[in-house]
């Protein structure tokens, strides 16, 4: 349990590292992380940038190459790609991850994150307001058949929206500076 005030991001962020350090320690190597959070890239009034937030999380994973993000678009109607490069480069870029995803998807309220595509843990609130409010974070994983579940959901390309429109999904690569549409 974190309860809101100024020292809840930075026991937030050791929480975090602790979960990733505990798994490097058992020879399992944090290559891919992926996280529902609707507000992922909006940032918050004083606070600072979410993705700011997320980079003190990982950046002391070694081998991280790819790391998803799937964000409500209803909150970013009128930004471009152009507008999400400028936000991850001010914001998260100088970490060693090579390769970004954004999907949009509308149908996540709550917040997930996944290691490798094999662990799962629940965090109660939006990396944009992590410190207004009281929050939990689990430390156990999910069992692997409920991981699986929400991995489909997230992630079959199958899925549509609650609206029945498929997702969109972009790509930055950093080495090319480039998006793809996925």
């Amino acid at each position: 349990m974190f309860r809101k005030g100024i020292d809840t991001k930075d026991n937030f962020v050791e929480h975090i590292r602790g979960k990733f350090t505990r798994l490097e320690k058992k020879g399992k190597l944090l290559n891919e992380l992926a996280i529902t959070d609707a507000f992922a890239f909006k940032k918050h009034d004083s606070f600072e940038h979410p993705l700011c937030l997320l980079n003190s999380c990982i950046n002391n994973v070694k081998k991280l190459n790819k790391v998803t993000l799937l964000v409500d678009k209803k909150h970013y109607k009128n930004k471009t790609k152009k507008d999400f490069q400028e936000i991850l480069n001010q914001n998260f870029l100088e970490n060693s991850v090579q390769n970004v995803d954004v999907i949009f998807d509308s149908d996540f309220h709550d917040r997930f994150w996944f290691i490798n595509n094999k662990k799962a843990f629940f965090v109660g609130t939006s990396l944009n307001t992590i410190g207004n409010k009281h929050f939990f974070v689990q430390d156990t994983y999910f069992k692997s058949k409920d991981v699986k579940v929400l991995l489909d959901l997230c992630f079959n390309e199958d899925n549509y929206d609650a609206c029945g429109i498929i997702r969109e999904r972009w790509c930055y690569e950093k080495q090319s500076g480039l998006w793809n549409e996925v």
